[in-house]
């Protein structure tokens, strides 16, 4: 029981809760009638042993591997590792805050999901799961005081089972799977530049229409919006780092809020809403509805800025 004096918890008290922790890391200081959390398949380690098992942990994985942090800045050694690891065929999900990104993933990952309001740290594969409270970023490998625990399925399978199920959940995966088999690529491993075919944009998004226009929804209900250079038809003006994207005509008279304009009016005030850009087929990131959209000229606009800015 904690004792108390003055409202502040006593230095002997404090002593004796840290006892437990302190004696993890001395095993071989220890009674050895005391039991080793070691033997029940988990194991205490500070900043060193992390990285040392997460890249043992990697190197490892024959099947899957879901690496959950919402700051992700892959170092190199462990960079080569995941990329090594994927052209084996091991699935890699990551799960991050994707708006923290700075640097692409596209390499390493086989599936990127964007978790705005994460802040726990797994790192799991089919055979070991780790929670730490280590960032998959360089400096907080080599600079920080971090802990975590080590937990490996064969020997602890009931808490490792805990652990992926909640990883999953995560994954917006269901039970059974992370991946999803009907289609390999998946958003998040777009590079930004890079001109795609038309056929290409089809299969990668889902697509139900086919054919040209301005703005398009996917299978997952993200928007994708396409301009044309030197269209007529459409005036896109970008002023002071915003982008007014002109809306999609309804029919004869001024454009109605409905079809694709509503499906981007209502991504206004939505920063979890996915909105994709392309300049004739060259993917230029994604956007988000800066300011309120409005009607000019019997035209609607959207005000736009990259998510990164």
């Amino acid at each position: 029981m904690t004792t108390r004096s003055g409202g502040m918890i006593s230095h002997f008290s404090r002593e004796y809760e840290m006892l437990p922790f302190l004696k993890s890391l001395f095993p071989e200081e220890n009674a050895s009638s005391e039991p080793n959390t070691a033997d029940q398949g988990v194991r205490f380690v500070t900043t060193q042993g992390i990285n040392y098992y997460l890249d043992e942990c990697l190197k490892k994985a024959q099947k899957e591997i879901i690496l959950i942090a919402p700051y992700i800045k892959i170092e190199p050694r462990l960079r080569e590792i995941l990329m090594e690891r994927k052209s084996k065929g091991v699935k890699i999900v990551i799960v991050c805050r994707e708006q923290e990104l700075r640097d692409s993933l596209s390499d390493i990952a086989t599936l990127l999901l964007d978790r705005p309001t994460l802040h726990a740290k797994c790192y799991l594969t089919e055979s070991a799961a780790i929670i730490t409270s280590l960032n998959l970023y360089t400096f907080s490998q080599i600079n920080n005081d971090e802990m975590g625990l080590v937990i490996h399925k064969e020997r602890n399978e009931s808490l490792y089972n805990d652990i992926k199920d909640e990883a999953l959940r995560l994954c917006h995966a269901g039970n059974t799977r992370v991946c999803k088999e009907e289609n390999t690529q998946q958003q998040g491993v777009l590079q930004l530049g890079k001109e795609y075919e038309q056929e290409e944009l089809n299969a990668f998004f889902g697509f139900s229409y086919k054919g040209n226009a301005g703005i398009k929804q996917s299978e997952r209900g993200d928007i994708v919006l396409f301009i044309r250079t030197g269209s007529n038809k459409y005036q896109n003006e970008e002023k002071n780092g915003i982008l007014y994207f002109q809306g999609q005509n309804t029919g004869e008279g001024e454009q109605k809020l409905i079809y694709g304009n509503k499906l981007l009016y209502d991504c206004y005030q939505n920063r979890e809403s996915h909105i994709f850009l392309f300049r004739d087929n060259v993917y230029s990131g994604k956007y988000f509805i800066c300011q309120q959209p409005y009607m000019q000229s019997g035209r609607w606009f959207f005000p736009l800025r990259p998510k990164t800015a």
